[in-house]
């Protein structure tokens, strides 16, 4: 029977929302990039609100469950599955994927479930009121999956120890990074006027990022040396109130969303990343693509193993305080009229990284 006379399967990707996290990018690369001659694909998100839906590939289906909270959409949700009957569910994050798991006795036995887990278990601070909880939904509703991905070994390792689940459970997939469009939009690069070293970070001003200690090691840097962190978020004030604190609120600027970040990550000196707890920082990646070294905290989730495959000198890694402090202190100026070449590692390419997801899809699905 040819390939083309056989029914396509359907592949469901479950997000929470359109809003701008790294995770739900890396799901909107699979979903893109998936053989349109063997899947029929469909983003199923709990709301469509936010930029990333301008990512989505035209022909792809959005079922939008118009929901704030993911718990709150469990009911849609299950009614979908049942009436659709996909040949596989792929969702990402460790509450998104509790949510689907526990849909599992009411979904048709056919259907895969594949997990990909975003960030390191556990790693959150202990006073996180949560991490008992998770720790037993975990437990209890991981063992559900057929296919637990993680972007990281550091990732899959901790998951083995709280699930206490085979090894081949778990597969580590590279997070895919367009290179080509992001050295595109870097093409004019843009950099904080004035003399001295440019630093840039980004992310969600919330603890996790841990911004507070990129304003301490700034306070220890010469005068000249600036940094623009780009990102919303619920730490804005308390964060733009410690730098004017430190003194140095003038070096500091908190420059929101922006729609091309990558042409200020190639104008830059330094990318730097200050995560108490991650998977692996998609921002750290794209710094690579645009030609930026990454300096960071070793909390970042995998960000030993992207210094481990990256060129010598392309990823630092410190711990805050004086070590990080130091690594910046050693940063030198950069003559940049375009953005240097990629120091991302060939393994985490678009291309190479999705082609690798359809290899464990047709593995998952070929019975």
């Amino acid at each position: 029977v040819l390939e083309k006379d056989v029914a396509k399967q359907k592949v469901y990707f479950v997000i929470p929302s359109f809003a701008g996290g790294g995770a739900e990018r890396v799901v909107i690369s699979y979903a893109n990039s998936i053989d349109p001659n063997r899947y029929e694909a469909t983003i199923v998100v709990g709301n469509a609100a936010g930029p990333l839906i301008s990512e989505v590939d035209p022909d792809l289906r959005i079922i939008n469950l118009n929901s704030a909270r993911m718990r709150n959409a469990l009911l849609p949700l299950a009614k979908l599955l049942r009436r659709d009957r996909p040949r596989c569910v792929v969702s990402t994050m460790a509450y998104v994927n509790f949510c689907v798991a526990i849909l599992r006795p009411v979904v048709s036995r056919r259907t895969l479930f594949i997990f990909r887990e975003a960030n390191t278990p556990n790693a959150a601070p202990a006073k996180n009121s949560r991490k008992a909880l998770y720790r037993i939904l975990y437990r209890f509703l991981y063992p559900r999956a057929d296919l637990v991905i993680c972007p990281s070994k550091l990732i899959a390792s901790t998951l083995k120890k709280i699930t206490s689940l085979p090894e081949d459970l778990f597969c580590v997939l590279n997070n895919p990074v367009d290179v080509v469009r992001y050295r595109e939009a870097a093409y004019t690069t843009r950099r904080q006027a004035g003399s001295g070293r440019r630093f840039v970070a980004a992310g969600r001003l919330s603890p996790q990022k841990g911004f507070s200690t990129l304003i301490d090691a700034m306070s220890e840097l010469p005068e000249e040396d600036h940094l623009t962190i780009f990102g919303t978020g619920p730490l804005k004030e308390d964060l733009k109130q410690y730098a004017m604190d430190k003194g140095i609120s003038r070096r500091i600027l908190f420059a929101g969303f922006e729609m091309n970040p990558w042409a200020w990550f190639a104008g830059a000196d330094a990318f730097l990343v200050s995560s108490h707890w991650e998977g692996m920082p998609n921002v750290a990646l794209e710094a690579l693509a645009c030609g930026t070294p990454v300096i960071s905290t070793p909390e970042a989730g995998g960000i030993h193993e992207l210094a481990r495959q990256a060129s010598d000198g392309a990823v630092t890694v410190a711990v805050a305080g004086a070590a990080f402090n130091d690594a910046l202190r050693n940063v030198k100026e950069r003559d940049i009229k375009e953005p240097h070449h990629s120091l991302l590692p060939l393994a985490y390419e678009r291309d190479h990284a999705v082609a690798t997801f359809q290899q464990v899809l047709r593995h998952c699905t070929r019975f």
